[in-house]
């Protein structure tokens, strides 16, 4: 009785504010516990609509857990399960890790001396880390992997609507960390997984390429 109840309660509220991406978000749950599985699935392709239209991808049950802000998430995640939303990190599964070191199935690994001659050629790089502004490569786009301390293995400003926005699936791009390296592989896979082309993965970027002499700029 409470589901539908809800259903009730958040059916008017999206019908006073339809750029309300939680209220659908929570009215495509209740749909889901309901087995409304239509509805459900109309109020997830509305919730992504909007998600997308702020610059945020769509909806995943892996990143429910640390939203502080969503109540009750355990039932939110099952109900957003029965609405048909995944979890939607299998780009994790194109990290491979030997011997210490990291490959991304499907991008291109480069060294310092690669990633010099792609800047000279004017190949888009972008710096998934968390300091850009102290220092990042010359002309490199900011877009960071995750700003959250509880969940920084989960995309977020990364994500594939923003990088839709900085180029085309086949463009080639430079992705780098300022900071931790694994920022870097794992928004490479991300990125591959999405469908981007030629994505290449610059191992150690800010730090080899400061090692080299290379330059490097401060501020935005």
């Amino acid at each position: 009785g409470q589901y539908a109840e809800a259903a009730t309660t958040l059916e008017n509220a999206t019908e006073r504010n339809p750029q309300d991406d939680r209220a659908f978000m929570y009215l495509a749950a209740t749909y889901g516990h309901l087995g409304r599985e239509a509805d459900a699935n109309r109020a997830v392709y509305k919730t992504n609509l909007l998600r997308s239209s702020t610059g945020w991808s769509e909806l995943s049950l892996a990143p429910i857990k640390y939203w502080k802000w969503a109540g009750d998430r355990i039932n939110l995640r099952e109900g957003l399960a029965k609405a048909g939303v995944k979890y939607n990190h299998d780009w994790y599964a194109l990290i491979s890790r030997t011997s210490g070191t990291i490959d991304i199935i499907g991008a291109t690994k480069i060294d310092v001396g690669a990633a010099k001659q792609l800047h000279e050629q004017g190949v888009l790089f972008i710096d998934v880390g968390r300091v850009f502004f102290q220092g990042h490569i010359p002309g490199a786009r900011k877009l960071q992997w995750t700003g959250l301390r509880t969940s920084w293995w989960l995309p977020r400003e990364f994500n594939k609507v923003r990088l839709g926005k900085m180029l085309d699936k086949s463009q080639e791009v430079v992705i780098y960390s300022s900071d931790q390296e694994e920022r870097a592989a794992f928004a490479t896979a991300y990125a591959v997984d999405s469908g981007f082309e030629n994505v290449y993965y610059f191992v150690d970027g800010l730090h080899k390429w400061r090692a080299a002499g290379y330059p490097v700029e401060k501020g935005s």
